[in-house]
């Protein structure tokens, strides 16, 4: 394949991933789990519809609140890395699932 070819079925995957990780997590009630709503493709681009959320991301709130010197204490990291494995697992688990049914 050519560069672009290669580029290209690299962000299909990422795309899929994102959707399992979208499908994985929505029965389970995991509200910090962004939802793709939809993907369109043309010859040039590739468009991802996802949930608008506001506020920021969590890699710039920890970057804020280290500049403003006012770091997340031990139950707010606990939270966070709780939520983060949980959409870990989910995503994993319906990732592998299917695989594991061949």
């Amino acid at each position: 394949k050519d560069h672009r070819g290669k580029r290209l079925s690299k962000l299909r995957r990422e795309v899929a991933c994102l959707r399992a990780v979208s499908r994985a997590a929505q029965p389970k009630g995991m509200t910090h789990v962004v939802r793709v709503r939809g993907v369109l493709e043309d010859v040039d681009h590739v468009y991802i519809a996802q949930d608008l959320c506001d506020g920021i991301d969590l890699y710039d709130a920890l970057a804020y609140r280290e500049r403003a010197g006012r770091p997340f204490g031990d139950a707010e990291c606990r939270e966070i890395v709780q939520a983060l494995l949980r959409a870990v697992e989910a995503a994993t688990l319906r990732t592998l699932q299917p695989a594991a049914t061949v």
